[in-house]
């Protein structure tokens, strides 16, 4: 089965919230199994936890252009996708530029690149990294993935009815 990675998705994502303008964790989910031809043993493969893969995938593909760590750090101006509501994501301005001309794939791996393999460290940052022990390392790491789980659950959620809401809280 090949289903593509979470990184081979992020730019027909971008360019599909582009054309919609504005779509649901639910419209992109909906695309990503169109748009690479997945068949039913693809769409519905799973990962050793039990989530859908292409699903999981796509998630990521969606936090790594708009809520995790790196791109939080960026400046409004610098990010290719915003959140418009829970489980509801936007093109912004930047990367509505980003996408113009025949170049745009080009483009978006340069700003893939300048956000998450920065080889550019300040003095600070690499003292920062230095001082930090593995289990330094590890925690941090742990917390972001955890705030990117809450993210991920709170957009599932969302999604729902509320008569969904209510027999969550009530059990």
């Amino acid at each position: 089965l090949m289903i593509p990675s979470y990184k081979e998705m992020m730019f027909p994502i971008l360019k599909f919230i582009a054309e919609q303008g504005s779509a649901s964790r639910k419209d992109v989910f909906e695309f990503v199994a169109k748009h690479f031809k997945l068949n039913e043993d693809e769409k519905n493969q799973r990962t050793s936890n039990g989530t859908i893969t292409f699903i999981n995938r796509a998630d990521w593909a969606v936090i790594y252009l708009v809520s995790n760590k790196q791109i939080l750090q960026l400046p409004p101006s610098k990010r290719v996708l915003q959140k418009k509501d829970r489980g509801v994501y936007e093109i912004t301005k930047f990367g509505k530029e980003s996408l113009k001309g025949k170049d745009a794939f080009a483009k978006f791996n340069a700003w893939y690149e300048a956000v998450y393999n920065n080889k550019i460290n300040t003095d600070s940052q690499i003292l920062q990294q230095q001082a930090k022990t593995p289990n330094d390392v590890l925690i941090e790491t742990s917390n972001e993935l955890m705030q990117n789980l809450k993210s991920q659950i709170l957009d599932e959620i969302s999604q729902k009815d509320p008569s969904f809401f209510e027999y969550l809280v009530a059990k």
